[in-house]
């Protein structure tokens, strides 16, 4: 599960996050693989591996709050931009005399 979140969000992870997250799995897997594994050397493997998988849940986090603030900002430009730009309408004449009978 973490090396396939891995290969997708590997573009959102710096060189290294994504070589902390490598060295974290293939030292699981090597406990693993291991004709003899020490039950507390492979727990905190594991623990180390979920580290990892959360190392990649916090990139891609804070990778899409700054997209959605660089959104926002964007909007905000648009808005005042087109409100700048936007005259104040000259009211019809038809407008006019409503306006003098309210």
């Amino acid at each position: 599960s973490t090396e396939k979140s891995l290969g997708e969000y590997k573009d959102k992870l710096s060189e290294e996050q994504v070589s902390t997250v490598k060295d974290k799995l293939d030292a699981l897997r090597d406990a693993m693989t291991q004709d003899n594994p020490d039950k507390d050397s492979l727990k905190e493997k594991l623990d180390k591996a979920r580290e990892a998988s959360m190392i990649i849940g916090q990139a891609i986090y804070e990778k899409q709050q700054q997209q959605q603030q660089q959104q926002q900002q964007q909007q905000a430009q648009t808005q005042s931009l087109t409100q700048a730009q936007s005259p104040t309408p000259t009211p019809t004449p038809t407008q006019r005399q409503e306006r003098q009978e309210q």
